[in-house]
């Protein structure tokens, strides 16, 4: 096929802005559409082979799989060799198994089924995980796999009833899309069938521009330009992605590789030799750039500087240009790099089985790991904390699937109940230690939902919670004497949260319910408290103490309490029980019987440390 330079432009600009999100620069908050952009190059250069080679006859699925592997292997495995021994250095044995699950699932094709598997709204410390953008490579891997077959099946019908099919499957994973990140939005976002029509409309591109020369259209090629750069700057993580969202960049895409000729000023831009340069290292420096933030957070226990991590995502392009030139150059040209086929393929297999292998002897369950003393056995066993009963899950703290109709009576408790608990998981932590302490305690919490009328919470997706809001709503102005705690991880939602509750509380108060008490955001911890206890050294054996960055949970109670006070109603704040104005936090409590961590992942406490909580709340 022919060489375009504004390809490899593209790629580029797919790149920067990739990179630069999972740096954290806040500028590019839409950066993760450079995957998107990805794909849809993918497509189109791997269609534009397959049809060459099916025209001249010389078509072998073989030899295609072949030129695959000595495109992305030898590059793929020279990282994740790399990544092994700070993963053994740095990594507590908790991180050391999903660091070893994700091993295994790369050398599988399959990492993006093992992150959609382990992503959920308890998870916590993604960012902490090196290989997690390979679910990207995954996808594409799969597409490899079964496109060449689908188009060696029906290259009898002809390329235009070809084209047709795509089209079709275009739409179809698109719709399909459009339902997934409504009803499960991280399936949605990991999984190939709804990211097919990305790198399917690439293909069409191949099938739309064969044995033509692209045309030269300043006009359509710079809106192609536009709708990328704008998908970078304005989208942010609360889009819905993919969906119909991501038709922007998509399209931005087709419209470059369509009619981006050579005398078009977009195909001059994207052929200057920075962007060029960029675009031909772009595959190395995506595979180095996200396992060197992650392991700079794991050995900083929080996101550098952004002068720190600006000199990290340098390391990554001068790892990349070594990597292009030292790995992936020799292994594309034939014979493998000056190795014969045999020994490639002996040293490809020997890699792979001592990466698997390795990935088995990680993956064990930390708590038999034998690199784990009894120590970190005990406070990371707490990462698989058995909330189910504490919280009482599926009863009286909903799950996304579940509506108001799901609440037992229990939850209720005995007429006369003191106090009713309403919010999210964070509020249904702290209801099991208030129902312990407080046995007159009613609890009627849900996933995601803050104690918010009239809210819609489409990140993550929450479609019942406006019904439980109301439903809970209902139910206090039937018992007005109760007194109405509300609690949330008011942090964690993207609208004005303290408007919205003034509003709440206000229509609470019209209806005659007056006793109304909101408790603030407890203490957070990046990724978890079980793993800087581990981190530090810490045991299980006194009262420990913990100095991290409260500012955004200051920052929000600050704004609540402030709000309190004009509405006449209680604020408590559980940082200022946990914390003290240093932001040094109690981290390990003294039950009387034994020590136990405060909270069990990145802020939902124990039940232990939720009745020491409550016991000085409610005193």
């Amino acid at each position: 096929m022919n060489y375009r330079a504004e390809v490899d432009g593209l790629r580029a600009l797919a790149l920067i802005p990739v990179c630069f999100f999972h740096a954290g620069f806040e500028i590019f908050n839409g950066g993760f559409v450079g995957v998107d952009i990805f794909f849809v190059i993918s497509g189109y250069l791997i269609t534009t082979i397959l049809i060459e080679d099916l025209e001249d006859k010389r078509f072998s699925l073989i030899k295609f799989y072949q030129r695959r592997a000595r495109r992305i292997l030898p590059a793929l495995f020279s990282v994740i060799t790399a990544c092994i021994p700070f993963a053994w250095l740095w990594m507590t044995p908790r991180q050391v198994e999903e660091f070893s699950q994700s091993l295994i699932a790369v050398i599988l094709f399959s990492s993006n089924f093992l992150f959609w598997h382990k992503s959920g709204y308890f998870e916590s410390g993604a960012e902490e995980q090196p290989l997690l953008h390979t679910w990207s490579l995954a996808v594409e891997e799969q597409y490899y796999v079964l496109f060449p077959i689908f188009l060696l099946t029906f290259w009898r019908l002809g390329k235009i009833k070809i084209f047709w099919i795509i089209v079709l499957l275009v739409v179809s994973s698109l719709i399909l899309s459009e339902w997934g990140w409504r009803n499960s939005p991280n399936a949605n976002f990991y999984l190939a069938p709804t990211r097919a029509w990305e790198i399917l409309a690439g293909s069409m591109v191949a099938f739309l521009i064969w044995g033509k020369k692209v045309q030269d259209n300043n006009t359509l090629s710079f809106i192609g330009l536009a709708l990328i750069i704008l998908a970078i700057f304005v989208y942010d993580e609360s889009t819905p992605f993919p969906s119909v969202y991501t038709v922007l960049p998509v399209a931005g895409v087709t419209l470059v590789l369509l009619y981006a000729g050579q005398k078009t000023l977009v195909a001059k831009l994207l052929s200057a030799k920075a962007f060029v340069g960029l675009g031909l290292i772009s595959y190395s420096a995506y595979l180095w750039h996200f396992p060197i933030l992650a392991f700079a957070r794991i050995k900083f226990d929080e996101t550098p500087p952004l002068f720190l991590t600006s000199m990290f995502l340098v390391l990554s392009l001068v790892l990349a240009i070594f990597s292009w030139k030292f790995i992936e150059q020799p292994f594309r040209k034939f014979p493998f790099g000056g190795i014969g086929k045999k020994s490639f393929v002996l040293a490809l297999l020997t890699i792979i089985c001592l990466t698997l292998v390795t990935g088995v002897i990680g993956s064990r369950n930390y708590e038999y790991n034998e690199f784990a003393n009894k120590g970190q056995k005990a406070i990371m066993a707490y990462e698989r904390y058995e909330r189910k009963l504490v919280y009482r899950e599926g009863e009286c703290f909903l799950e996304p699937n579940q509506s108001s109709k799901d609440f037992i009576k229990l939850c209720i408790g005995e007429e006369g109940s003191r106090y009713f608990i309403w919010g999210d998981s964070h509020a249904a932590a702290l209801a099991s230690g208030m129902v312990k302490y407080l046995p007159e305690t009613s609890q009627r919490t849900a996933s995601g939902c803050p104690p918010l009328l009239g809210v819609e919470i489409t990140d993550p997706p929450r479609p019942n919670c406006k019904e439980i809001n109301s439903a809970n709503f209902s139910y206090l102005k039937a018992n007005k004497n109760v007194e109405v705690i509300l609690h949330a991880n008011w942090k964690l939602y993207k609208f004005d949260v303290t408007k919205k509750l003034k509003q709440t509380i206000e229509t609470l108060q019209k209806f005659g319910i007056e006793k109304i008490t909101v408790v603030g955001g407890v203490p957070q911890y990046q990724p978890s408290l079980p793993r800087i206890l581990v981190k530090e050294g810490m045991l299980l054996d006194r009262v420990q103490f913990i100095t991290r960055p409260q500012t955004e949970v200051r920052n929000i109670d600050k704004k609540i309490a402030t709000m309190a006070s004009t509405t006449n109603i209680k604020f408590l704040s559980a940082l200022s029980i946990l914390c003290d104005l240093n932001d040094r936090c109690i981290s390990v409590i003294d039950t009387g019987e034994k020590f136990v961590p405060s909270a069990w992942d990145y802020g939902h406490l124990t039940l232990e440390g939720s009745i020491y909580l409550s016991q000085l709340l409610f005193n």
